[in-house]
């Protein structure tokens, strides 16, 4: 037992030692509805340029069996409310975005895609992509010193955004449909009927 437990922590050592967090940002709700991005099919996406809709951001990866499955629903809730308002944004957990590029193809999905890039010699370090959001010539992804994975516990996961982009639950499961539904319908304070 004692050669296990010493095994163990030199096993784990470099990873507890290193002081990388393990913890995802406490102002990660603020980050996600703040989130700008190039898709994979080239579009702009911003997500605090979609106040006034409803956002339903979709974390889930192409080797996700319940995530594949829950498909037909996303795109059945898409045809149903997109006209209304509602917004879907995928932010895929894959490493490679050709996987999530033929999934999008063999599904057919109409909404933007993420995909969290490994980190490689090529992305600017964090003060470069801050001065080049600064300069406005292009719109910054969410920062590779804190990956999207770590937002979440588990795919798939749904987090569903108000009209003013307020992160109302990072579990949108259930009735997604009344909650969308609900979320959609104008507000007394706007002139609108119920």
């Amino acid at each position: 037992m004692k050669k296990f437990l010493l095994s163990f922590l030199l096993l784990t050592f470099p990873f507890w030692a290193s002081g990388a967090p393990v913890t995802p940002p406490q102002n990660i709700e603020a980050e996600v509805s703040d989130f700008a991005f190039t898709s994979l099919r080239g579009t702009e996406v911003d997500l605090s340029a979609m106040k006034g809709k409803v956002v339903l951001v979709y974390f889930w990866a192409t080797w996700c069996g319940p995530c594949e499955r829950n498909v037909s629903f996303l795109k059945e809730l898409h045809e149903e409310f997109h006209k209304d308002g509602l917004e879907i944004v995928g932010i895929s957990l894959d490493k490679t975005p050709g996987r999530v590029t033929g999934f999008i193809k063999t599904h057919s999905l109409p909404w933007p895609q993420y995909v969290q890039a490994p980190k490689s010699p090529t992305v600017p370090s964090k003060k470069a992509r801050l001065a080049l959001a600064a300069s406005g010539e292009v719109a910054v992804p969410f920062p590779n010193d804190r990956p999207l994975h770590k937002a979440v516990k588990s795919i798939p996961t749904r987090w569903l955004l108000n009209k003013e982009g307020v992160v109302v639950t990072k579990h949108a499961h259930g009735n997604l449909k009344a909650s969308v539904r609900e979320l959609l319908a104008p507000s007394p304070s706007t002139g609108g009927s119920e």
